[in-house]
């Protein structure tokens, strides 16, 4: 009858889960609200498909997730994008070292963004590369001014040099610094 019933009763300790879930949870929270944009890749398959994007990727590029994932990151060159620059992030990245460069890159719509690329490996426990980070940010606004910037510097230069008037600039303390042929 009921004398032979047992019972057996297992306790287990799900603190360090609990704790290990939240972190999980807060990264992936932290990850969707940076503005840069961050698409993560697995480094043991070739071409390196893209695994995860957040939405700021997703903004910049114009890309949705499902678009991505599974591709590699070259669905963002075209033929405005430097092929030395792009050598030297391959061979930097099989090398496994880190880079941060700026690329000229394409939106999913074909307009050309200025890309400040930071790309860093991820490894597990035992020092291998398991993943890259790739985090881009739009530069473009920056890079025209610059553009615009050494385009006036030139015309400016162009003015100073041909013109028939003599010029001269002096620094704060008195000292030449420049003349133009004509002075």
């Amino acid at each position: 009858g009921d004398a032979d019933i047992r019972y057996t009763c297992i306790v287990r300790d799900l603190t360090d889960m609990k704790l290990a879930e939240e972190h999980l949870t807060l990264y992936g929270r932290v990850i969707d609200c940076i503005p840069n944009g961050i698409a993560v890749s697995n480094a043991r398959r070739y071409p390196q498909p893209i695994v995860h994007v957040n939405p700021a990727f997703s903004r910049i590029t114009g890309y949705a997730p499902h678009e991505v994932l599974g591709r590699d990151a070259s669905l963002l060159e075209g033929e405005q994008t430097d092929a030395e620059d792009l050598a030297l992030l391959a061979r930097t990245v099989q090398n496994g070292g880190e880079i941060k460069l700026t690329l000229r890159n394409y939106r999913k719509d074909g307009s050309v963004f200025h890309n400040k690329l930071s790309v860093s490996p991820v490894l597990d426990a035992s020092g291998q590369i398991t993943h890259y980070i790739n985090v881009i940010e739009d530069v473009s606004s920056q890079v025209e001014v610059k553009e615009r910037l050494i385009e006036r510097t030139a015309r400016l230069n162009a003015t100073f040099d041909l013109s028939p008037d003599g010029f001269t600039v002096f620094d704060a303390r008195g000292e030449l610094i420049t003349s133009n042929p004509a002075l």
